[in-house]
């Protein structure tokens, strides 16, 4: 044993994670059963809606922006802490005011299960028009990067009730949440396709699907228990974009600030998921310059990862070959992939003996000229690896030119890159 080495003290270092931004909305869910009422007292009486038929649903979606990017975008309601998890009305919890629902009788019910449908509350109380309920809903997050729990409280919703009719308005999205994954999108294969002359142009209709890059969200107004199929007048809707948890100035469709929105006019919002990383967006419903409702939707991109990935060429290479060529082979569990410059940015890298590792161009192609790799004509250095790295395309982005200028095709379109 050498007495003469000197082991140093060890550091206890940790990667530093930005906090949590966190918020949470209560949306209800029910179109049907909002949470204003109608009596009519001489009709023995008569609730409309009849929560003991139809229960109000109110969802706590609950969100955590990461500027990190490492904690999951959209719904976080599956990472609430089970014991946290709390519905108060009028402040209190909801235990001390109302009765559970048994399955035939009581006012209330929880959703405890693992999932994003975690805290989602069913009401199956009526109410008198001389009595009002104000619930919110408190938990705490687990942020699983460090351990820490995040508080967090709810907007309050009131149930209402009225012994007329009133022209109540309320607001849903039928997707509050879409996930893209551009390897399960026909329309984007098949304008590819069209793009390289493989097959003909037709009915784009035909693969304009749920899992198309273009997405389209509908929006539910309702007055009382109707359905409005305009905006009443007076009344006008943006779309913004949530940076860090907060709103920003409402999107121009189309423009170069927001490419990715297609369009937004009641009562659609249509975006362009190839565009797109991961954003949060907010709905407004807008008076005399104030937002009166408004309803959240997040859009995300994730590209599978191949199962499979290979160069396709590992055969030796006569002597005296000038350039070496091979071209990346892609694939997952269920299907092989035609075009993975498509959906992944590929590096090539070579290693030859004794050397360091040489990366070459991106693509699913790599062109090098031999002499380049580094092998020599001996039993020891005649050999090479070659590999490539598959990195799924976040999102596109706008073409430009030298002065940062956007293209556009002779449509008038944005080119994306």
């Amino acid at each position: 044993m050498n007495d003469n080495v000197f082991t140093s003290q060890r550091r206890h270092t940790r990667v530093s994670f930005h906090p949590l931004i966190t918020s949470c909305q209560l949306d209800c869910l029910t179109t049907d059963s909002p949470i204003a009422q109608t009596n009519d007292v001489t009709v023995n009486p008569e609730f409309v809606p009849n929560r003991l038929l139809s229960p109000t649903v109110l969802y706590p979606l609950v969100r955590c922006f990461d500027p990190d990017r490492i904690f999951p975008a959209g719904a976080a309601n599956q990472y609430i802490y089970l014991d946290s998890m709390q519905w108060l009305v009028n402040g209190k919890p909801i235990n001390e005011v109302w009765q559970p629902w048994d399955g035939s009788t009581g006012d209330y019910e929880i959703i405890t299960s693992a999932g994003d449908s975690r805290g989602t509350l069913r009401v199956y109380r009526n109410m008198l028009p001389t009595e009002t309920a104000t619930v919110q809903f408190v938990c705490q997050v687990l942020d699983f990067r460090t351990n820490r729990l995040y508080d967090i409280s709810s907007d309050k919703k009131t149930f209402t009730t009225s012994e007329k009719s009133e022209d109540i308005l309320a607001l849903s999205i039928d997707k509050p949440e879409v996930i893209y994954d551009p390897l399960r999108d026909n329309l984007l294969l098949y304008e590819h396709e069209v793009s390289l002359g493989v097959v003909a142009a037709g009915n784009r209709a035909n693969y304009l699907d749920e899992k198309a890059y273009e997405q389209k969200f509908t929006l539910l107004l309702t007055s009382g228990t109707n359905r409005l199929a305009t905006l009443p007048e007076g009344l006008s809707m943006q779309v913004v974009r949530l940076v860090n948890g907060q709103t920003s100035t409402a999107l121009t469709p189309n423009s170069e600030s927001a490419p990715e929105l297609l369009q937004a006019s009641f009562p659609s919002v249509k975006l362009d998921m190839r565009l797109i990383a991961h954003n949060a967006y907010e709905v407004h419903i807008i008076k005399n310059n104030e937002i009166i409702l408004s309803v959240p939707f997040t859009a995300q991109t994730k590209v599978s990862m191949p199962s499979f990935a290979t160069p396709m060429f590992g055969a030796d290479i006569p002597v005296g070959r000038k350039s070496y060529t091979n071209f990346a082979l892609v694939n997952l569990p269920d299907k092989k992939i035609e075009y993975p410059e498509l959906y992944y940015l590929m590096l090539w890298h070579t290693q030859a003996h004794s050397s360091t590792v040489k990366d070459w161009q991106f693509g699913k192609e790599m062109v090098a000229d031999t002499d380049d790799i580094g092998i020599i004509n001996t039993a020891e250095g005649s050999n090479f690896d070659v590999w490539f790295d598959a990195v799924p395309h976040e999102a596109n982005e706008l073409m430009t030119d030298e002065s940062d200028v956007v293209l556009t095709d002779e449509n008038d379109e944005f080119l994306i890159a």
